[in-house]
């Protein structure tokens, strides 16, 4: 990520409608753009910095995923093209299972000393956008429902049955801190009203899962929903 995207991602608020735009970008593309996914996550990230700084401190680790999905075309530049041929040429390349801790076992090529592969990566990343799709989901058609209380349930469905139980833990606290309802819609969407808010949730929870699905059952076909 840039040091220009950094200091947007502290200072830009969410927007839903360039949040669409994005979306509906990249799901032009069934075999996935890798920097349309990319932009994307990083707007996810305003979402979830809008929520709680503790939110936003949880999901740290999603912008790294996005360096790491930029830096993997950089490694293999040959492989220029969509995210899902570049997953498969992995696969090919038996790279799919690395993860910069288990390389030596699997690899002798320096060029993949520390390599953390992309589709482990872009499974982390199903799961972060299944958590917020099912967050969406709950907030869009329940328009009383604390944005807490549909955090702390999307977290247990989408997240929480691949953490460790110290992690789990935590996040719970952090899911926690997520705001009331009136709070989350006067942060993020400060000029609409209640049915226009729910709209928008909905449509953005659709849109995410328009491209979530397919890739799931990709990663589901070529046995790789297990990557540690």
């Amino acid at each position: 990520m840039t040091k220009e995207e950094a200091e947007k991602l502290k200072t830009e608020k969410f927007d839903p409608d360039k949040c669409l735009e994005l979306l509906t970008k990249l799901n032009e593309n069934p075999e996935i753009d890798c920097e349309a996914f990319c932009l994307v996550l990083l707007e996810f990230v305003k979402i979830i910095n809008e929520m709680s700084s503790a939110l936003s401190i949880a999901f740290k680790d999603i912008t790294s995923k996005v360096a790491i999905l930029r830096n993997n075309y950089k490694v293999n530049p040959e492989w220029e093209g969509p995210l899902i041929p570049f997953i498969k040429k992995e696969m090919e390349n038996k790279l799919d299972i690395l993860n910069s801790e288990n390389n030596k076992k699997h690899t002798k090529d320096p060029k993949y000393e520390k390599y953390e592969s992309s589709a482990r990566t872009v499974l982390r990343m199903l799961w972060f956008t299944e958590f917020l799709s099912i967050m969406l989901a709950r907030l869009g058609t329940d328009p009383k429902k604390a944005a807490s209380d549909a955090a702390k349930e999307a977290y247990e469905k989408a997240l929480g049955p691949h953490h460790p139980f110290m992690l789990r833990q935590a996040a719970k606290v952090a899911m926690l801190a997520a705001p009331g309802r009136k709070t989350f819609n006067t942060k993020l969407f400060p000029t609409l009203r209640e049915d226009e808010i729910c709209i928008y949730l909905v449509s953005i929870e659709d849109q995410i899962e328009k491209f979530r699905k397919p890739m799931v059952k990709f990663f589901k076909d070529n046995n790789l929903l297990d990557l540690p």
